[in-house]
């Protein structure tokens, strides 16, 4: 019995003097970035410490490798954001009364998959072979796939090179769009998969997307001559009258963006009309059209109507004039611009709304003060711009008035009595149990 009682106790010490790491894995491998703990458990120890490399102390509570302590008998390895430089031995040491047990794992870093930023964005010339190319870094044995996104390549021809990348030949603008390129890293302890889209623009020269080649003004009207070309990348735009290069002047006003250009020019006389080249250019080549700017009758002033005022709206009805010009193009009417201030105030200060044209139908002015007076003219407006005002006619808006809702179910004056009176009779009960309350 006494044999047997020195045998649990001797067990018990040597159960009080072991030393284990929780997972138990003699060679660690996490990717770079990632984070991992292992706990050193030493129970009845005096002292925990981990070290790296056999003389490397690791702090604790402090940095993107410490060590946090859960209670006496074990001690946390905390990786924080894992590095390439955190690849090593790290040893768990644990100090006894007579002796000093240990336990080591090595800790290995790989480095994970890495997309190149040029991927994402690629250019292909019209007309040329080209290799859509994913390019990927990364620790272990990484293979790539590229793959058509969009259901029209999967009509088209590619080849496949032995990196896994998409080769074309001659280029064609169908191949433009998005494409998928698939990375699969395999190590001895870990893999991964990870996934990223390429967008293959297709450079060509420029290509005229609108129609439009004549334009009509009137003098001392603006007009808007514009142009528009499909390019990549983007085109630059000049315009050129009477083999002049334009530039913006007290005249001339040129917005340009990468696919669309606007000239805005002031007739100030015959001089500005007739043909204008834009040309538009990148790296791929040059384009050049002629539109032309003819002159057009000036928009008669038309004649209107106002029908009737609200409290804050105005319908009028208008009818383009009668007179026509027969000496120069006429342009129908398109619209109406129709101007107005409050009575006594200048037209500097005015406001104005425009409406499209509507055959036999009134038009509305809306968001107007009620209880005002107001002075309103009336110009048409045509494809060579808006034309001279008509007369001024005043209108005043009606002022708002105050309409008491029925509360009755049927809306008539009975139903409205009825509630008064029953309004009246609960307040003069109400007054009453007042009074009661207060003589008590």
């Amino acid at each position: 019995m006494l044999a047997f009682y020195f045998f649990l106790s001797g067990l018990s010490l040597a159960w009080a003097s072991s030393i284990s790491l929780v997972p138990t894995e003699a060679v660690v491998s996490r990717f770079a970035n990632a984070s991992y703990f292992v706990t050193c458990r030493a129970p009845g120890s005096n002292l925990i410490v981990w070290v790296k490399d056999v003389k490397q102390e690791i702090p604790q509570n402090s940095g993107k490798v410490h060590t946090e302590s859960n209670d006496g008998d074990s001690l946390l390895l905390v990786f924080e954001g894992i590095r390439k430089e955190d690849k090593g031995d790290y040893t768990c040491k644990a100090k006894y009364a007579d002796t000093i047990k240990t336990q080591t794992f090595s800790f290995n870093v790989i480095e994970p998959i890495a997309f190149s930023t040029s991927n994402h964005m690629q250019s292909a010339p019209e007309g040329s072979d080209y290799t859509i190319r994913c390019n990927v870094s990364g620790d272990g044995n990484i293979t790539i796939k590229l793959k058509t996104h969009e259901k029209k390549h999967k009509e088209l021809s590619y080849q496949i090179t032995p990196e896994g990348f998409l080769y074309i030949q001659n280029v064609t603008m169908d191949y433009g769009g998005r494409y998928s390129c698939n990375a699969v890293q395999v190590s001895s302890q870990l893999s991964s998969f990870e996934a990223t889209d390429i967008i293959l623009k297709i450079q060509h020269k420029p290509r005229w997307t609108n129609a439009v080649e004549k334009f009509v003004g009137f003098i001392g009207g603006t007009v808007n001559l514009t142009c528009s070309a499909l390019a990549e990348p983007g085109a630059q735009f000049i315009w050129i009258k009477d083999n002049e290069t334009l530039n913006n002047s007290s005249f001339v006003t040129i917005s340009n963006s990468d696919h669309h250009s606007v000239l805005q020019v002031y007739v100030f006389d015959r001089s500005v009309f007739g043909g204008y080249q834009c040309r538009a250019t990148n790296i791929m080549g040059t384009m050049a059209r002629i539109v032309y700017l003819e002159e057009a009758s000036k928009p008669f002033a038309p004649t209107f109507k106002i029908l009737e005022t609200g409290g804050n709206n105005l319908v009028m009805t208008i009818a383009d004039s009668a007179v026509v010009n027969k000496d120069k193009a006429v342009v129908e009417t398109n619209g109406y611009v129709v101007q107005y201030a409050k009575s006594g105030n200048d037209w500097s200060e005015s406001r104005e709304q425009q409406f499209q044209i509507s055959r036999g139908q009134s038009y509305t002015l809306v968001n107007l003060e009620p209880d005002t007076s107001y002075e309103v003219r009336v110009a048409a407006h045509t494809a060579a711009g808006p034309g001279d005002f008509s007369d001024v006619k005043t209108a005043t808006t009606k002022k708002w008035v105050a309409t008491a809702s029925p509360i009755g179910t049927n809306g008539s004056s009975h139903g409205s009595f009825s509630s008064y009176f029953h309004q009246w009779v609960l307040t003069a009960l109400i007054a009453a149990l007042l009074a009661v309350n207060i003589c008590v």
